[in-house]
């Protein structure tokens, strides 16, 4: 078996030579992953052969049943289960950046400028720049109107040096001419 392959529910429990009730538990436990493939929720065939090659020593580590009566054990479980969609990734950080909410151009005017390395200075020099772009409308340039006010009045830090503005096309579903103005301070 490679790595690649997967078991299905039922193929899963035959390997193992268990119950669902008893797979729900090794779920619960962290002993196998469930992940989904379109409407199949499957297991890794390794995590699956290594289980089995525990479970021939005994019960898998972690897993009893002693605190369960005879009443319980009849009792189907109805706890949910944490299905994961995707296979765990890799611990390594993306250099790729996100526009947008959460980037540094933030939805609604938030700004985070604590990963930046110079300092907002007071003086002549600007040192950062923020650009806003709207449609050419009466409400979407009164939007944008307002989201530069918002955004100055949210930190007392800001002091506009100079502002310069364009119009021209931005791609997207439709290509449509745009006010550009970037705000530098």
């Amino acid at each position: 078996m490679s790595a690649n392959d997967f078991y299905n529910v039922e193929q899963t429990l035959q390997q193992l030579g268990i119950d669902e009730g008893l797979l729900k538990g090794l779920i619960k436990a962290g002993k196998l992953q469930m992940l989904k493939s379109g409407e199949v929720l499957q297991f890794r065939a390794d995590q699956v052969e290594q289980l089995r090659n525990e479970m021939g020593q005994g019960e898998p580590a972690g897993i009893t049943l002693d605190d369960t009566t005879a009443d319980q054990a009849d009792e189907p479980e109805n706890d949910p289960i944490e299905v994961v969609l995707d296979a765990p990734a890799e611990s390594t950080q993306s250099k790729i950046r996100s526009f947008g909410e959460g980037a540094i151009t933030g939805s609604q005017g938030q700004v985070d400028t604590s990963t930046l390395k110079r300092a907002v200075s007071k003086g002549a020099s600007a040192t950062r720049c923020r650009t806003f772009h709207s449609k050419l409308t009466d409400a979407s340039v009164a939007y944008m109107n307002n989201q530069v006010n918002e955004w100055v009045d949210s930190d007392p830090d800001i002091e506009i040096k100079f502002a310069s503005s364009t119009i021209g096309t931005f791609e997207g579903k439709h290509s449509e001419q745009h006010l550009i103005v970037t705000v530098f301070y």
